[in-house]
């Protein structure tokens, strides 16, 4: 299966809102979260999207320690109830951003900062770069193993994981669980940190994926460590962050774009989950729609994942601060509104189901030709393939150049296709 998808950061579940004895309004709150509605999760799936990244922050999960608000994880689990209505499965994001939001944007809960800050930070958020390099001293306490308090502290974020973990181990539209958010320290401290916790999960949750990241030192070098041994839980997806250009442009690259500039980065990405013997996930990747060749650039990396079945969830479906990303404008009254150019940009075909190996897809954005080619299993049918009903109103659908009776699920864009048998095919899907 392959899944394509966005990140949402959701009120209520985004975990910005600072203590307002603390600090009085306006400064109560880092920056404005819009709420996830069941609009907008109608309109990803209408754009082609079946995956949702969800951030939450251990700072609301238990914001004293060893308490629990079971009233922000009933909040989680009615958007992935809501989610799951659409036909978008989710995957649940422990975030961090700048350690926490009273240093940073958000993350741990104030009790697990250590060393104790002398100074803890109001909104609203204008400085996040400065926020993050402050907080490095946090990152690096809480993964250096060789410190008694910092052992306590990835135990206790052993036992959140896995509380959150015990209450979705039976969710079917919960597709796993991303461990910890652009770690920062080393690549063996952040190897040994899922050691740690792995344990934990598994007495928890068994069954859903186990998703993590490199160092997020990789964001500014497009490359991540190769492992020497896999990684130690069977369930494991390497979700590595692919932002070529996205934060710095010096040569002003990204007007004129090519694919060849992005592939390094996404090729690198292969080899390290190969190393891990992992599959790879984007769980984060994008440019600003505002920065040149912005499109070109999200078509591009979209020929990437379909040339290696790689699945990813973009960056990000609505945003009012940190240069615009997203896929809707907002004006000074908070109200949003569509970009179109962005949803021309995503909206296209995928195969998210197939009956076989994979090969490779290519898809041709002039005719809109698709291709899926694969090394079939006589046990597996049908491949699936999510077909949006804009450029395609009406299509065709090939099996090795014979024309099937194709159909699409009008509710969620399925279109299943029996191209079945051993040996290789290729599926083509066309405008008609």
């Amino acid at each position: 299966m392959v899944f394509r998808g966005v990140n949402a950061r959701v009120q209520g579940l985004f975990d910005v809102q600072l203590d307002p004895m603390r600090c009085p309004p306006p400064s109560d709150v880092l920056e404005a979260i819009p709420a996830l509605t069941d609009d907008d999760l109608a309109r990803m799936r209408t754009a082609g999207f079946d995956a949702l990244r969800l951030p939450i922050d251990w700072s609301a999960i238990e914001p004293t320690q060893g308490a629990y608000d079971e009233t922000y994880l009933m909040r989680v689990e009615d958007v992935v109830s809501r989610a799951a209505a659409h036909d978008v499965r989710v995957l649940i994001d422990f975030h961090a951003d700048g350690w926490s939001k009273d240093l940073g944007e958000d993350g741990a809960p104030l009790w697990a900062t250590v060393p104790t800050p002398t100074m803890l930070l109001c909104g609203p958020l204008t400085d996040l770069t400065t926020r993050r390099t402050a907080t490095l001293t946090n990152y690096s306490t809480f993964f250096d193993d060789t410190m008694p308090a910092s052992v306590a502290l990835q135990e206790a974020y052993a036992a959140m994981v896995a509380h959150v973990a015990a209450r979705f181990a039976d969710e079917p539209d919960v597709l796993g669980y991303d461990l910890f958010n652009e770690p920062i320290p080393s690549d063996a401290a952040i190897e040994r940190f899922y050691a740690r916790i792995l344990p934990s999960l598994r007495a928890a949750d068994a069954r859903h994926l186990a998703f993590f990241e490199p160092s997020a030192v990789r964001n500014l070098t497009d490359r991540g460590p190769i492992a020497s041994a896999p990684f130690p839980d069977p369930g494991g997806v390497y979700a590595v962050h692919l932002y070529t250009l996205s934060f710095s442009d010096p040569m002003n690259e990204l007007a004129t774009i090519t694919r060849a500039r992005l592939e390094p980065n996404v090729m690198h990405a292969v080899s390290e989950a190969a190393s891990y013997q992992a599959p790879l996930f984007a769980g984060e990747w994008g440019v600003t729609p505002s920065s040149p060749g912005s499109s070109a650039y999200v078509g591009f990396m979209y020929d990437l994942f379909d040339g290696i079945a790689a699945s990813s969830t973009v960056w990000l479906w609505k945003e009012e601060s940190q240069g615009g990303w997203g896929f809707y404008d907002v004006d000074a009254s908070g109200r949003f509104t569509e970009r179109p150019a962005v949803f021309t940009a995503h909206t296209r075909p995928w195969a998210e189901v197939i009956a076989g190996t994979p090969m490779g897809a290519t898809y041709d954005a002039t005719t809109h030709t698709y291709t899926l080619t694969y090394v079939g299993r006589g046990d597996l049918a049908p491949s699936v393939l999510r077909v949006p009903t804009d450029p395609y109103p009406s299509f065709a659908v090939r099996c090795d150049g014979a024309v099937l009776n194709a159909t699409r699920d009008p509710s969620n864009a399925r279109v299943e296709v029996v191209c079945a048998g051993d040996g290789m095919h290729v599926v083509t899907l066309t405008p008609s």
